[in-house]
């Protein structure tokens, strides 16, 4: 099935998307503070204040053609964030189409992250 066909669900599709709340990925990278963490949303949203930790900013409809240029390995987790989970589920449908093995979608996004109180950075 297309990523198309699923746009309206946040559900994953793929037994290689899982989910995990904000709170996961705090301890997550409190632990390991090099995990895979792309940003999905567009460069204003990103510059109002990100997460800690972001390694790369792609936007989620172009993120299957501009994946491949990163280098990143097919099997490395890989951590998807937006403004509220949808965004980056579609990210993730659309990396899992093009064989990534392990993605990780952030339920809440953004969003959550601030409700939490945890560290934004600004520009």
């Amino acid at each position: 099935m297309s990523s198309w066909f699923h746009f309206g669900s946040n559900e994953p599709s793929s037994k290689s998307i899982s989910e995990i709340s904000v709170q996961e990925l705090k301890e997550r990278l409190d632990r390991e503070s090099t995990l895979l963490l792309i940003d999905v949303r567009t460069l204003e949203e990103y510059e109002n204040g990100r997460a800690p930790h972001v390694k790369a900013r792609i936007e989620y409809q172009v993120i299957a053609a501009e994946i491949d240029a990163t280098q990143f390995p097919k099997d490395q987790p890989i951590y998807l964030i937006c403004r509220a989970g949808r965004r980056s589920m579609v990210a993730a449908r659309e990396l899992a189409d093009c064989g990534y093995l392990n993605l990780i979608n952030i339920k809440g996004g953004m969003n959550d992250w601030i409700k939490s109180h945890f560290p934004v950075i600004k520009r």
